[in-house]
C-alpha cells in the first residue's frame, strides 16, 4: 500500500484501444474523472506533462515497442515523479506478464511505485505480491485472447457466408501489415511515410486508423 503524501508527483497514464470510437472515449473520460479526482483529494501533484494518454491496443504490443510506456522509464529515471498512477492493472500490459512485472520493477529501481486505482496492488516487492501481479496480468491477458478468438471465429464464419460484416471490406489486411501500420501510427508517422515504411496502400492506413482490426480467416 503506498503512503500517499500532499504534494507528491505524479503521474497517470490513461489508455483506450480505439480511438474515434464512443463507447471507448466515453469510458476513458469516466476513468480520467475517478483518477484525477482522486488524485486532486489526495493533493497530489500532476502536471501537464506526465498526464500521459495512449491510443492502441496493449495486446499484440510489446512494452518495447510502446513509446509512451518508454517516455515514462525515461521520466523515472530523470526522477521527475513518485507514484505512476493508472485505472486498472491491464492499461498497463496485456501481452506478456513477465515482460510488465520487469518493466514495473525497472520503475521502481528508480522510486516510482505503480497504483492501480481498481487493483491497487500492483507491487513486486516480494515474491508472493510479484505473483499475485503475475496471475492478474494472465488473467488480462486471456481476456483479450479469448475476445480475440471469439471475433476472429464470427469474421470467418461471415466472410465464408459472404456476409457484411459492418463495412469491413472484404480485402483482409494481414496481421504483419496491420501491426507496422499501428507501430508507425503511435510513432506519429504521417500517412505518406506509413505507406513507404510498411509498403501499404493508403485505404489500409485509412482503415486502421478509423478502428479497424484485421482477422484472418484462416
Amino acid at each position: 500500500m503506498i503512503d500517499f503524501e500532499p504534494g507528491m508527483k505524479v503521474a497517470y497514464l490513461a489508455r483506450i484501444s480505439r480511438l474515434e470510437n464512443r463507447e471507448e472515449e466515453e469510458r476513458l473520460a469516466s476513468q480520467d474523472n475517478t483518477v484525477l479526482t482522486f488524485i486532486k483529494d489526495k493533493k497530489l501533484l500532476l502536471t501537464e506533462n506526465h498526464h500521459y494518454k495512449e491510443f492502441g491496443s496493449a495486446y499484440i504490443r510489446p512494452i518495447a515497442d510502446r513509446q509512451i510506456l518508454q517516455d515514462i522509464l525515461g521520466a523515472a529515471k530523470r526522477r521527475e515523479f513518485q507514484v505512476l498512477f493508472i485505472f486498472k492493472n491491464d492499461r498497463l500490459d496485456r501481452n506478456d506478464p513477465v515482460l510488465c512485472i520487469l518493466y514495473i520493477r525497472e520503475l521502481n529501481k528508480y522510486g516510482v511505485q505503480v497504483y492501480s486505482y481498481s487493483d491497487n496492488w500492483l507491487d513486486c516487492s516480494d515474491p508472493i505480491k510479484q505473483l499475485m501481479v503475475f496471475i492478474s496480468l494472465t488473467m488480462a491477458k486471456n481476456e483479450s485472447y479469448n475476445t480475440s478468438l471469439r471475433v476472429k471465429a464470427k469474421f470467418a464464419s461471415n466472410l465464408k457466408e459472404g456476409k457484411s460484416i459492418g463495412g469491413v471490406p472484404k480485402d483482409i489486411i494481414p496481421q504483419k501489415d496491420m501491426d507496422e501500420i499501428i507501430r508507425l501510427d503511435q510513432l506519429g508517422y504521417t500517412m505518406e511515410d506509413i505507406m513507404q515504411d510498411a509498403k501499404v496502400p493508403a485505404r489500409w492506413v485509412k482503415r486502421v486508423r478509423s478502428g479497424e482490426r484485421s482477422i484472418p480467416t484462416a
